[in-house]
Formats: C-alpha cells, structure tokens, sequence
C-alpha cells in the first residue's frame, strides 16, 4: 500500500522480531499551505499504530483496511490547525498485532527501546490492559482506540499513560441509570446477545458495569437478567413471558443486527408493543468504513408498532453523544 503523499521509508530490522508479523514505515510530511510555512528545519513525530489485518472476526472493527486512513486525516488536521508546531514530519510505523496480547505488548517495548514518542494502540480491550501496564512502567504515552473499553481502564493510578479518544463501558452505564431514575424506574430486566469476538465486546462491558450500578443503587432492582450465545424465536417468546411476569422496563443489547431486528419483531408480535412496557436498546458501535447491511422484511411493516423502543447510541452522527431524546422515536437504522 502506497497512498498519494505518502513516502515509503525503509522498514528497519529491528522491527523484524518474532512478535511483530507484520510491519512497515510510512514517512508523512507536513504541507502547510494554510498553516504558514513549512520550517526549514525537519523534526520527525514517530508514532507507533497497533492494529488487526487477518483475523476476520475483528478486522470489521479494529482492522487496517477500515482504520489506517484516518492517521492521515488527523495529521493533516494537526497540520493545518499547527497542533504540533515543532514537528515537521509524521514517521509512523504499524505492526498487525491481531490484538494478541503478547505481541501487542512486545511492540510497545520496541517502540520504547527505539525512542517511538507515542503509540496509538492497542485496539482491543484485553491487550490494552497490558499494554497499558508496560506502559505505565516505562512512563511512556499510549491512546488506545478500542470501538469500546473497560471502566477498568479510567484508573488514573494503575493507567497513569493511557489516553483514549473513544469512551468507556461505564460511561454509557451511568446514562442508562440517571435515566432510570428520571421517571422512576425500579424493576428492571436485562437482556443481552454476545456474537463479536471476545477480544472486542461490547454488550457485556456494559452491562457488567450497569449491574454493579443497579445493585449499589438501592432503590432498584434487577428483576431479570438473561444472557444470549444462540437464540431463535422460541427464546425470545420464553424470554418475553418471563420480563412479562417480573418488569415493564427492558434493557437490552445486541451484537447482532438481525438479533436486534428479531426481538423487535417479536415484541411485537407478543403483544408488548403498549404502553405498559419500556425497552431500551443499548448501541455503541464504531466501525470505521465498514457498511452495516440493510434489514428488510416484515420489520418494516412492524416500525409504526416499536415507537417504544428507545435507543441510546454513541454512534458518530450523534459526535460521540448518547441519544436519549424525549419523546422516543424509533431510530432510522432499525
């Protein structure tokens, strides 16, 4: 890969260890036609950049290909704003790490030893507690990037390095309480379908941290809480009948777009779509470039019935805010 502007640098041997499968060097240099002049002096920035390339299951989310160009973006923004006057030259080097805990850790200590000034990564949660350690021991600043992280990682004492552009699990988790609260909520069910990875969750970071938040909270309950690997039509009526039976407020989260669609479906089709009942569908993906395919089929036909069916996203239209609009409205992307 060679994109327009980019110069190619030689990769250097160094970078050929056992933990690093793949890696390169790409040498971006600064135009600054609206910024003033380029110095007449060179002052390179050496960033590292952790990503995935061949594991499928990630490569939607974390991968090169759906990732890569926005490090171009943002250091034509860094130019064109002078955010970095002193730096004249972007040196960047990747390795495709595949969020392996190891050799995402192995890179960093590289990047250290060889005078890197920050490295952008990991990209997974799990490797990204790891990191986020060594980085922590040699004092050296690292921005991971995850679609979502653990609250674990906003410890300023045991993360003392780590920065993150994105947003934590907890994050979302508060919202949904204060939201709770707001009209007095107190029973409520939880539902919640794992499709993605394990290196990359999403559904139950979340809702790991809104139980403890439920559970420290007195005055609610968590009267259901069931968690998905399968399901079919038949597991969504047995899960309805017994939210039915214990809550009218459900918070749910799914991996899966045609999960999601299903259970809205079958909402409906039980006969829950009233005004007793309340669902709250949690959604935080980020995915880059990668198109989420169209659901068609009779859940178009249901849109008018899930008006109670309320969203709470961070997604990128929103510029990274939760949506929790009053009255609800059923989101497009249903």
């Amino acid at each position: 890969m060679n994109p327009t502007g980019f110069k190619i640098a030689t990769i250097p041997a160094a970078t050929a260890t056992a933990l690093i499968t793949t890696s390169a060097i790409l040498t971006i240099r600064a135009k600054r036609s609206h910024a003033g002049e380029v110095p007449n002096f060179t002052s390179i920035l050496n960033v590292g950049f952790l990503c995935a390339y061949n594991n499928t299951e990630i490569t939607p989310y974390v991968g090169w290909r759906e990732t890569a160009g926005g490090i171009g973006v943002a250091w034509d923004k860094i130019v064109a704003d002078r955010m970095l006057p002193d730096y004249t030259d972007l040196n960047l080097t990747w390795v495709m790490g595949e969020c392996v805990e190891a050799a995402d850790a192995g890179a960093l200590i590289n990047w250290i030893q060889s005078g890197a000034n920050v490295v952008i990564g990991p990209a997974c949660s799990a490797s990204a507690l790891v990191s986020g350690t060594v980085a922590k021991y040699f004092d050296f600043p690292i921005v991971i990037w995850a679609p979502l992280f653990p609250s674990a990682l906003l410890s300023t004492v045991e993360y003392t390095t780590l920065m993150a552009p994105t947003f934590s699990s907890i994050n979302q988790a508060q919202t949904i309480v204060r939201f709770l609260q707001r009209y007095g909520w107190s029973d409520i069910a939880m539902i919640y379908y794992l499709a993605r990875s394990s290196l990359i969750p999403r559904c139950s970071n979340i809702f790991n941290d809104l139980e403890i938040l439920l559970n420290a909270n007195s005055n609610m309950t968590i009267a259901y809480r069931r968690l998905l690997l399968a399901y079919n039509n038949e597991t969504f009526r047995n899960s309805l009948q017994a939210i039915k039976d214990v809550s009218r407020v459900t918070v749910s989260c799914f991996e899966d777009d045609v999960a999601r669609r299903n259970f809205m479906v079958s909402i409906a089709e039980a006969g829950m779509d009233t005004d007793q009942y309340m669902w709250i569908m949690i959604e935080s993906r980020k995915t880059g470039f990668a198109k989420a395919l169209p659901i068609r089929g009779k859940g178009f036909a249901l849109r008018p019935k899930l008006e109670r069916i309320q969203l709470t996203t961070f997604q990128d239209e929103n510029q990274n805010r939760i949506d929790v609009g009053i009255p609800v409205e059923t989101e497009e992307k249903m």
